[in-house]
């Protein structure tokens, strides 16, 4: 448990995330397939492969779960060791269930 409270490097940090995400689908199954399946009904509903609006102005990568976002926040703060929205688009291309949008 210490391990995992200390901020790391990038690869560190992709690896907490791989846990918390696998923490997640063991300790709430139905929850994570409920966002998969918010993700997917998204998805074929959205307006083209970008997931934008219909005036192409808003676009949605993904869900993101919330209690993630809560782990990570409570172990690295606000300073991630990467961008947020470089952050956003590299979870969404690894955890592809959770993805509104076809192409990133």
């Amino acid at each position: 448990m210490e391990h995992l409270m200390k901020p790391k490097g990038p690869e560190g940090f992709w690896a907490d995330v791989h846990t918390f995400l696998t923490y997640l689908y063991t300790k709430y199954p139905q929850d994570m397939r409920a966002l998969e399946m918010q993700a997917q009904v998204e998805r074929e509903g959205a307006f083209n492969k970008y997931a934008s609006d219909q005036s192409r102005g808003m676009r949605k990568l993904g869900i993101m779960p919330d209690m993630l976002d809560r782990m990570l926040v409570s172990i690295y703060g606000k300073e991630y060791p990467i961008p947020r929205k470089k952050f956003e688009r590299e979870f969404f291309r690894r955890y592809r269930k959770l993805r509104v949008t076809d192409t990133i």
